[in-house]
């Protein structure tokens, strides 16, 4: 009986021959590059993304530290604002009106939507008092006493 050959048998194509004619066994191709770590990532330069978050205009501080700062004129300058719904717990319409469109200010639409929900509440007395001066002003209050105090949203309509 033959015996069979624990040794694997290897295929022409897994050998190469050198000039005697012997077989050699071939490398894979990887093995052939030097090893070496892999080359560093250059940084990126000139890649500044912009952020969508601004932060508010200090008029104290200097125009560098200011950068990207938006001010309130910013917000509602805007002279195709029809309508504004300020809704806080403390007011100046004063303040407010100033940072207005001097053109449209007086056309401009403005709800200042407070917390002052009791009727002889001195800051509502006072806060209806200065909405008499401009003639779009209105004010209104809410029925939830502490919905304005956490906040301050204005919306605004073109």
């Amino acid at each position: 009986m033959a015996e069979i050959s624990s040794k694997r048998r290897h295929s022409d194509s897994d050998h190469e021959k050198s000039e005697s004619g012997v077989s050699r066994h071939m490398n894979p191709a990887s093995l052939s590059h030097p090893i070496s770590p892999p080359r560093k990532k250059r940084a990126k330069e000139g890649i500044r993304l912009a952020s969508p978050f601004r932060l508010t205009r200090i008029k104290d501080l200097s125009d560098e530290d200011n950068i990207d700062a938006v001010s309130l004129s910013d917000l509602v300058g805007d002279p195709l604002i029809a309508e504004l719904w300020d809704f806080n717990y403390l007011h100046d319409i004063g303040f407010l009106m100033r940072h207005l469109d001097s053109d449209t200010r007086a056309l401009t639409k403005v709800h200042v939507v407070h917390g002052f929900w009791k009727r002889e509440d001195s800051n509502r007395l006072l806060l209806e008092v200065s909405a008499i001066v401009f003639k779009a002003v209105r004010t209104q209050h809410t029925a939830h006493y502490f919905w304005t105090c956490h906040g301050n949203y204005s919306q605004k309509y073109r």
